[in-house]
């Protein structure tokens, strides 16, 4: 019996224990959850504050831009409603309701609420404010806006103004100001979601610094109404003012107050400090919702301990009936009661929890906790936890259960908190914040309870948090980059500088694409600094590269990207993502367009270089943003430079026109003169009070042509004349004059004024003729001295022919008893011969070169043929000096458009040098492929070397390494001098590498065309380049020369060979080609008779009896021009003299 006192006496005293540990967790845990609240509310009132001055200085500073456009300063109306229209447009869905503005005296001018244009708010208090001068350059927030003008229902709308002065910066002039309404109300339900999920408008007041109600969307009636003023009417609902004063007298804090029949409110405040304003942000909320559900809870562990006393005293009762059933019954409910206890504690719990053995496997799960992870309970239970669902790193790196904060608890017995992270059955994983507690048996460690819950949100929300912060902060900076700087460059380079650590992209920058000049220029670029790696990009490069996207956003003025594992289709029209992806390395890009202008528009570009990226609607938003900031700052500077060009222009002319030489005359649209400048005033001897409001015809000349004299003023009026007249004095002197004339036009384009400058051109009329007489001279002399070079020419090629042609005929009459020794003779005579004629040729070929009087005649030629020719000619004098000549071509036929003769004569010197100046070794030719579509041509020797102090005179004419009596090597210093000209002709450049004692190395690069290379027809007739055999032959040759010593001459190299007839002069061969029938005729140029041999060429050419006759040109006219000449009269082919019994023939034999 006293077992069972005393087990109900310690039943009731279990539960009055129960009930008051319970009581006082609920009261433990609502000043708990009630403190975390008002921390947290706090922290959403600093965080709205904040976000309504971030806001208010991006407003501040767009109205300040606004301000100092020109339209605005000018009040020119047409470029006023467009710029205002313009920036609305922007702006409007960012809770600007309208944008006015006013002039000088108060009167709205233009505003996008169309109803108040034309109305006056003079007298009000931020016009007021506005008029001052200290004000310039400010920006003042006004009060709010009356709904209507009924004193007696002050309701208002949640809207007040944001107001900037506008002067005019030159004259430093108020010219009114500029305003943009703001509705408080939507700008507070844009940030509320930000900030607070759990914080509607109607939780949130706004005082001035007085205590004047600015907003408070749950009471209306309250708004411009002073919380001070403590009427009857307040004391409707209040019962005590003391939260008034700490609100009037904090900066932030937390309280709690109670109106009449209302719960009690949790309410926190802080201060809001911008411009002219101090305001005050309050937010509350209900106690009940904060803390209602530990009441819910309270009810639940009431019922439940109900029921528990229910059983304890059931079981009691059953006890005086049966011992035994007494002690079943005593453990039943002692089972039942933990049991329910327990899964209905668990069951209720919004967080997750369980149990931990010392294993660290779980003993239980509650329901929260396996819907958290993604198992079933029994999937949990049983399971060893860390390897389950904390077995890694967020980075995926293996996580040690040694280092595990939640295991620690089993280890040291003591409770932990913190942030950790958690990972689901399906892989994905989550932050979590926890606390652990350990579960104690005789004061020793068996287990642990663990509590946690998904702080997912929480984390995402703080990061966006600190994004918009991130973003608001780069956009002031710029804002004030673009306020404070006039320099295009300086606000381009450090908005990407801003932009790229705002993102923290790899590669930042800002491009110009136009459409006209076909160009992608990179105006400014921004390189992470913490990766070394990444190479800069900017340049200018052609659109054509990127055509397909940059096209693109011109027509959709969209953002486009594209990422190297999803490359977008419009990159792949053009294949430009090879070079985005591939070449430059990019794993993401985004290209923004901004700033559309009719050639073009402005592109930011962002690249990452390590990882994929996807941009969010923030970031997107967050360039939106930066691109209109930067468009305005163009386009300020723009009309600024405008500005800036067209005031100094102005003050250019002033004084050009007052000091300007020439004679500037300003009249109206009838002649009459309105100003004259000095030079106009001393020119034709007036004084300006003699000319002024006189017509223009006062200084008219009888004697200017009536033509021109009628043209002037219509056609001035139609845009400008010029030409010659002659103008008269004031003293009656006459003088030609030059006159142009132009108009200034009005604003509706028709002339306004008119502008005459006249110029003296006696001298220069008298120059003319001077000239026109030097030039008649110089023409004379020029063509007295082409004669002279061509008769020099001629008259040496002429007699050293017949030298050598006679020459080689007695050489081969006694070749049979002419001694090994006297063969060297002959060869002397031939080389000293031809030395005479290259010598004579340079000499020409550089005066004329001197006078530009060389001309070329470009055309495809083959280079590679060229080298390989020129290298078999000169073979023979490379083995007579013991020299290895070589040629290497490593490229093929190259087709270059230049002129033949000169490339080649250029070639033939750099040969013919490098085999005189090398005693042993060799000389090697080669030919490959250079830089930017160039072919180089290197000659390189083993000579003697050139000394490094004569190498910058190398190309000076008539200068030489060793002068003088001294000088080891013929020459006369014309050879490298005329080479580099030839070679200039056609645009190739020539460079040398010398050593004294080692060799030299000249390379010539020339650049390749472009055209393709065409096919050659090959001719039907077969050409016989070799010499025929001795013997006589049936066909006839005509020598026409007038030289007796070259006509006898030919006609040895011709016997044995050709049956020949000669002549002197045209008449003469004209009349043997009547009498004999001629196989090929070879014509001197400079013959007697009545025609030249040009002439008698293109004579007989036209008659058809001898059209098919083949004439060969044998002439001591040996430059180029002659050549052409030559073929433009009819000649099949060109011997110049001196030429071989061998050349003679073999040209011969070409066409017979």
């Amino acid at each position: 019996m006293k077992s069972n006192i005393v087990i109900v006496a310690l039943t009731v005293i279990i539960l009055t224990i129960i009930t008051f540990l319970l009581y006082d967790l609920h009261t433990s845990s609502e000043n708990e959850i009630t403190n975390r609240f008002n921390a947290q509310q706090l922290t959403a009132a600093n965080q709205i504050a904040r976000e309504i001055k971030s806001f208010l200085c991006k407003r501040a500073q767009g109205i300040e831009i606004l301000s100092s456009l020109t339209s605005l300063q000018q009040q020119e109306m047409k470029p006023l409603i467009s710029d205002i229209q313009n920036y609305f447009g922007h702006v409007k869905d960012n809770n600007v309701k309208a944008i006015s503005v006013y002039d000088e005296k108060g009167t709205i001018l233009y505003s996008t609420a169309k109803a108040v244009i034309g109305r006056n708010y003079r007298q009000l208090d931020y016009f007021q404010w506005a008029m001052k001068k200290e004000n310039k350059g400010k920006q003042f927030i006004s009060s709010l806006i009356q709904k209507t003008d009924n004193k007696t229902q002050p309701l208002a709308y949640f809207r007040f103004l944001i107001v900037s002065p506008i002067y005019q910066v030159q004259a430093n002039k108020f010219v009114g100001i500029i305003t943009e309404t703001i509705d408080l109300k939507e700008v507070l339900t844009s940030f509320l979601p930000l900030v607070s999920p759990y914080t509607a408008k109607e939780n949130v007041w706004i005082l001035d610094e007085d205590g004047t109600v600015l907003f408070q969307s749950e009471h209306p009636e309250m708004v411009l109404r002073n919380i001070k003023q403590r009427d009857q009417s307040c004391m409707k609902c209040h019962t005590s003012f003391d939260y008034v004063e700490r609100i009037l007298t904090a900066k932030k804090g937390n309280f709690e107050y109670r109106l009449k029949e209302k719960p009690k409110k949790l309410a926190s405040f802080t201060s809001l400090e911008f411009k002219n304003i101090s305001w005050t942000i309050v937010l509350n909320l209900p106690s009940e919702e904060v803390t209602g559900f530990l009441a819910k809870q309270n009810r639940s562990t009431l019922i439940l301990i109900g029921l528990i006393a229910l059983v304890l005293i059931g079981g009691s009762l059953k006890i005086y009936q049966s011992n035994r059933l007494k002690v079943k019954a005593e453990e039943n409910v002692k089972e039942l009661r933990e049991k329910q206890t327990f899964n209905l504690i668990l069951e209720s719990a919004g967080e997750g929890i369980f149990g931990l053995d010392l294993n660290g496997y779980h003993t239980f799960v509650n329901p929260a906790a396996a819907a958290l992870l993604g198992y079933k309970i029994e999937e949990l239970v049983g399971k060893h936890s860390h390897s389950i669902w904390h077995y890694a790193l967020p980075t995926g790196e293996p996580y040690p259960c040694e280092d595990c904060h939640i295991y620690a608890t089993l280890h040291d017995g003591t409770s932990h908190s913190g942030e950790e992270y958690f990972w689901r059955k399906d892989g994905t994983g989550f932050s979590v914040d926890f606390s652990t507690t350990p579960v104690l048996e005789n004061d020793k460690v068996i287990g642990a309870v663990v509590i946690f819950r998904d702080i997912t949100e929480r984390k995402k929300m703080k990061i966006s948090l600190l994004q918009q912060l991130n973003f608001s902060k780069a956009l002031n900076e710029i804002a004030n980059i673009i306020v404070s700087s006039e320099d295009s460059s300086a606000i381009l380079e450090k908005t990407t500088d801003i932009l790229g650590e705002a993102l923290s992209v790899a590669r930042c920058l800002i491009y110009d694409a136009n459409f006209t000049t076909n160009k992608l220029t990179a105006f400014s670029e921004r390189l992470d600094p913490k990766s070394s790696d990444i190479k800069p990009t900017k340049g200018v490069y052609p659109i054509d590269v990127f055509i397909s996207g940059i096209t693109e956003m011109r027509k959709t003025k969209q953002y486009l990207t594209s990422h190297f594992d999803n490359i977008n289709p419009v990159l792949l029209k053009d294949h430009s993502d090879k070079i985005l992806h591939e070449q430059m390395s990019i794993k993401s890009a985004l290209w923004y367009p901004f700033a559309f202008y009719p050639d073009g528009y402005h592109i930011l570009v962002l690249n990452e270089t390590h990882h994929k990226r996807e941009w969010t609607n923030e970031e997107v938003n967050f360039l939106d943003s930066v691109s209109y900031q930067v468009s305005i700052a163009l386009e300020k500077i723009r009309l600024l430079e405008a500005k800036k060009h067209s005031d100094e222009e102005i003050k250019m002319l002033a004084t050009s026109l007052k000091r300007i030489n020439e004679c500037v005359s300003i009249t109206d649209n009838e002649n009459t003169i309105l100003f004259v400048n000095e030079a106009f005033l001393k020119t034709y001897g007036y004084s300006e009070e003699e000319v002024l409001g006189k017509n223009i015809t006062i200084v008219s000349s009888l004697n200017s042509p009536l033509k021109a004299v009628g043209e002037v003023l219509p056609a001035t009026l139609q845009g400008g004349w010029n030409g010659e007249l002659i103008n008269r004095r004031k003293d009656g002197s006459e003088f030609p004059i030059y006159l142009s004339t132009t108009i200034i036009e009005k604003k509706d384009g028709k002339p306004e004024y008119l502008i005459g400058i006249a110029i003296d051109i006696t001298e220069r009329k008298q120059a003319e003729r001077e000239l026109i007489k030097a030039k008649e001279k110089a023409e004379n002399a020029n063509s007295v001295k082409d004669g002279f070079i061509q008769n020099i020419s001629h008259e040496i090629r002429t007699p050293l022919n017949g030298i050598l042609g006679m020459t080689s005929v007695i050489k081969e009459i006694f070749s049979p008893y002419i001694t090994e020794e006297e063969a060297t003779f002959f060869e002397a005579i031939d080389k000293s011969s031809r030395r005479i004629i290259r010598t004579v040729d340079m000499i020409l070929n550089f005066s004329r070169l001197q006078s530009n009087d060389f001309t070329i005649a470009p055309q495809e030629i083959n280079l590679s043929s060229i080298c390989e020719k020129l290298c078999a000619e000169f073979q023979e004098a490379a083995k007579q000096a013991s020299l290895e000549l070589t040629y290497e071509d490593n490229l093929g036929d190259v087709i270059l458009y230049a002129d033949e003769y000169t490339v080649t004569h250029s070639i033939s010197d750099l040969l013919d040098n490098a085999i005189r100046f090398t005693k042993k070794g060799f000389v090697k030719v080669s030919l490959f492929a250079g830089t930017n579509n160039e072919v180089k041509l290197e000659i390189k020797d083993s000579g003697i070397g050139i000394k490094e102090a004569y190498l910058e005179h190398l190309f000076e004419p008539y200068r030489q390494e060793d002068m003088g009596y001294s000088r080891a090597y013929e020459g006369v210093g014309l050879g490298l001098p005329l080479a580099k000209k030839f070679l200039e002709l056609n645009n190739a450049s020539i460079s040398v590498v010398s050593k004294k004692g080692e060799g030299t190395t000249f390379t010539v690069a020339f650049v390749k065309t472009m055209n393709p290379k065409k096919e050659i027809a090959v001719p039907k007739k077969i050409i016989n380049n070799s010499i025929p055999a001795v013997r006589e032959r049936n066909e006839t040759v005509l020598i026409v020369e007038d030289d007796l010593i070259n006509r006898n001459m030919i006609t040895r190299f011709l016997k044995g060979y050709y049956h020949s007839l000669s002549v002197s002069s045209s008449d003469e061969a004209l009349h043997t080609l009547k009498t004999n029938s001629v196989d090929i005729i070879l014509m001197d140029i400079s013959i007697r008779g009545s025609k030249n041999g040009l002439e008698l060429t293109e004579e007989l050419k036209a008659l058809k009896e001898y059209q098919l006759i083949p004439v060969i040109a044998v002439t001591a006219h040996a430059f180029d021009q002659d050549r052409k000449n030559a073929s433009e009269a009819g000649c099949d082919a060109f011997l110049p003299k001196p030429f071989t019994k061998e050349s003679l023939l073999q040209i011969i034999g070409k066409f017979i």
